[in-house]
């Protein structure tokens, strides 16, 4: 066997490899992504939670509605005219 051909063999194995790792990765982020966003929708069913528990709810929102770029962006600056 050349070493092309041994090569690609074992980049190919590694790629595998690879996409299995993270595609069980992948898996358990949108499972936890699903529940994070389960449990922000309780206040809207009008489940009473504390007010520690809110604020909780309110730092964790731009990451459940995916808002991510707009939640770290830099605020808009205000016109002085």
């Amino acid at each position: 066997m050349s070493v092309t051909a041994e090569a690609s063999k074992d980049i190919l194995v590694g790629t595998m490899g690879l996409s299995l790792v993270v595609s069980g990765a992948m898996a358990w982020m949108l499972a936890w992504v699903n529940s994070l966003q389960m449990v922000i929708h309780l206040p809207m069913m009008h489940v009473l939670v504390p007010p520690n528990v809110s604020a909780a709810f309110s730092s964790i929102l731009p990451i459940v509605t995916f808002d991510v770029f707009n939640a770290f962006s830099e605020p808009d600056p205000v016109d002085e005219d």
